[in-house]
This record gives structure tokens, C-alpha cells and sequence, in this order.
């Protein structure tokens, strides 16, 4: 079968020498089933692909989006995601793509990496490590590789809604600064429990760079269990990422008002119970946005295992029996977008598809006169 395959990829030229062993390596780590049924021998280019959970998609020189939608979605590791794939549909330059992606790799991380996993990996030149801690945790120990990123370059920072996003141009220089490319998969990490990585993630979707992993348990985790640091700053070679926002990942107020009736949509609020019933005030006013179902962010870290995520199944549950529904979109909100970062990663996580942060949260519709509370 695999050699069937090889001979069918083979028939794309450069191309398929290219996308072979990227697809091959999804095959053998268990993410790719291939079948010839319905295969047009007629066209031995045509090679039919099921990924689990997505329908039958074809592959040929034309249809290469489409591999990138079947893929790219479950996998988070297919380095071909850049917006020239996904425009440029039967006019597919195939010298331009080869000088794109000269090194197309695969790195097999899921979204929620251990450890382990990402110390078997240290040094691969197609990783990016972000390190969200403080600048003085960084500067005393760091995982080997990883640059550091201050929190506040990935928020609007201005009262009152100081978590609202930055400007496509401001992004664009922040990422640019720390070495961003269209084929770098990044691990995320921070001293706090993933909320900071949780919110570069979160605006990496917002950009459509689908390549991200939260390290579970971030820098606690990896103390604790001894493995290797570094207190070598590490000073990038600057990219030129130009960012554009996707509006998949991202709410505002707007949206959410008009929305606030819609059965199909449910509102996570991952602050504490007091901030949720209007007890405790950070706004000009309390409460919750109506319909909003609570959740605190800090319910879903195991203290005793070194702020790792909860198993999977028992969080997973829990949502369920609080009315959370993989079916439905879901709009995660807290302060200023920060702790519902990681209730928005989390659900990714748990294999919700219809997520999105609003990073206005309660420092804008608090704020607000003219905006309905419970």
C-alpha cells in the first residue's frame, strides 16, 4: 500500500516528492488511513485519502487546499498552511511552492505536549519555544531554546478593555521580532498554569497559524521533574511575518449581542464564582453576560501534578453536566481574555470545533450602559 502510494505521489513530480513523506509520517503515527477504493487508475496522480473523522478527500496538483482543510484542522502539524496554498487552487505555481516550503517537515505534537515529548525534541530548527514567564524567571532558567516573549506585546493593554488584541500591524511586528515563519510549529509555555501561552495560542488562531502546542504544565512541570534549563537569552533572527486576522477564532461585542438569543451558541465565563454572581467588582459594573454558564479557568489544573490539565475525560464530563455542548459554538470570556485563553485552548483540547474568545470579556462589557447583565 505505502509503496502504491509513493508511486502515485511520484507521478506529481517535485511536488509529490515533497508532500510524500509528510503525509507518510501522519500514516505511520496512526492520524492517516489511505485507500484505493475509488481510485482513478486513469489518473494514477489521484490518490484518495480518509482522515479520520473528515470525509474522503482528493489529492491532485489542482485540489491541494483541500488536503490542507482535511488535514490541518486534526492534526496541527502539516507545515503546508499558508494562505498561498489555500488561494491559489488550479493556477498552483509548483516552482513557487517548492521555493516556499524548501523544507517542509512534519512535527508530530498534538496540542497538549508533555514534557517528554518536547525534550526529545529540543533543537529542531522547526520549532519555536515561547516562553511567556516573567522576564526575571527567564532570565534565572529557561527551557534551552526559548525565546522570550512579554505578555503584555500580545494584548491591546489600555484601560479599560486592556485585553482587547493588538493591530494586524502591531502583531505583525511582534511576531516578526521573535523569528514567526509560516513553517514553524510553536510550544507555548509560561510559570502561571498555561493562562499566558493560552493567549499567544489563542491569537495564533486569531492569525491563522494553525501550528501550536501548550506545554502541559509549562515551566512547573518541567522543574519539577529536573530537565535541563538554560539562562542564555536567545536572541532570534527576525522574520518578516506579515499577520491578518481570521474572524473564526475571534468575538466582539457586536457579535455577541447578536448572538445572545441564539440556542446554538453558549457563553463560557472562566472567572470565579464571586466575579460571575456580581460579588466582586473589577468593572463599573457586575454579573455575567446573560445565558453565560461558569466555569473558573483554575478548576481545570491539577495543583498536585504541577498545574498539568485534569485528566481529559474527567474535565471533558464535567463540561457536559454544566451544559457545555461540542455541538454548539462556544464563546469563552473572563477580565481581559487571559483565564478564558486557556478555557478557549482547553476546549480545543477536548475536541470542540466551534470556539471563540472574546478578548473585550468583562473590561469592555462591564464598562458598558448599554450592555445586558444577569
Amino acid at each position: 500500500m505505502v509503496e502504491l502510494v509513493k508511486q502515485g505521489f511520484e507521478c506529481l513530480g517535485d511536488i509529490g516528492k515533497v508532500l510524500y513523506p509528510a503525509l507518510l509520517r501522519l500514516y505511520r503515527a496512526g492520524d492517516m488511513n489511505l485507500h484505493t477504493e475509488g481510485m482513478a487508475m486513469e489518473a494514477p496522480a489521484f490518490m484518495i485519502f480518509r482522515h479520520i473523522g473528515q470525509p474522503v478527500c482528493g489529492l491532485n496538483i489542482e485540489n491541494l487546499e483541500n488536503l490542507h482543510r482535511a488535514l490541518s484542522g486534526r492534526t496541527e502539524v502539516l507545515s503546508l498552511t499558508t494562505s498561498y496554498l489555500l488561494t491559489s487552487g488550479a493556477d498552483l505555481d509548483r516552482s513557487k511552492l517548492i521555493d516556499r516550503h524548501k523544507r517542509i517537515d512534519c512535527i508530530m505534537l498534538p496540542l497538549l505536549v508533555e514534557t517528554a515529548d518536547l525534550e526529545s525534541q529540543l533543537g529542531d530548527p522547526s520549532l519555536l519555544i515561547i516562553d511567556l514567564c516573567k522576564p526575571d524567571v527567564y532570565a534565572q532558567g529557561h527551557i534551552p531554546g526559548a525565546v522570550h516573549l512579554d505578555y503584555s506585546k500580545i494584548i491591546f493593554g489600555q484601560s479599560p478593555a486592556a485585553g482587547q488584541i493588538p493591530t494586524e500591524q502591531q502583531l505583525s511586528g511582534v511576531f516578526s521580532a521573535i523569528g514567526l515563519t509560516a513553517d514553524k510549529h510553536v510550544i507555548a509555555y509560561d510559570d502561571e498554569g498555561g493562562g499566558r501561552a493560552c493567549r499567544l495560542l489563542w491569537t495564533l488562531d486569531v492569525i491563522g497559524h494553525g501550528h501550536g502546542s501548550l506545554l502541559n504544565g509549562g515551566l512547573h512541570a518541567w522543574t519539577g521533574e529536573k530537565r535541563p534549563l538554560s539562562n542564555e537569552a536567545v536572541m532570534p533572527e527576525a522574520s518578516a511575518c506579515s499577520v491578518h486576522f481570521s474572524g473564526a477564532a475571534l468575538a466582539d461585542k457586536d457579535y455577541i449581542l447578536a448572538h445572545l438569543d441564539d440556542k446554538d451558541v453558549v457563553l463560557f465565563d472562566a472567572r470565579s464564582a464571586d466575579e460571575y454572581n456580581g460579588d466582586k467588582v473589577f468593572a463599573a459594573r457586575g454579573g455575567h453576560i446573560p445565558g453565560a454558564i461558569n466555569f473558573e479557568w483554575t478548576d481545570a489544573i491539577d495543583v498536585e501534578n504541577n498545574l498539568r490539565l485534569k485528566p481529559l475525560a474527567e474535565l471533558s464530563d464535567t463540561l457536559a453536566s454544566l451544559g457545555f455542548d461540542k455541538d454548539k459554538e462556544t464563546i469563552t470570556y473572563c477580565q481581559t481574555h487571559h483565564r478564558s485563553s486557556h478555557s478557549y485552548i482547553l476546549l480545543k483540547i477536548l475536541g470542540y470545533k466551534k470556539i471563540k474568545g472574546y478578548p473585550g470579556s468583562w473590561s469592555e462589557w462591564g464598562n458598558l450602559d448599554d450592555t445586558p447583565i444577569e
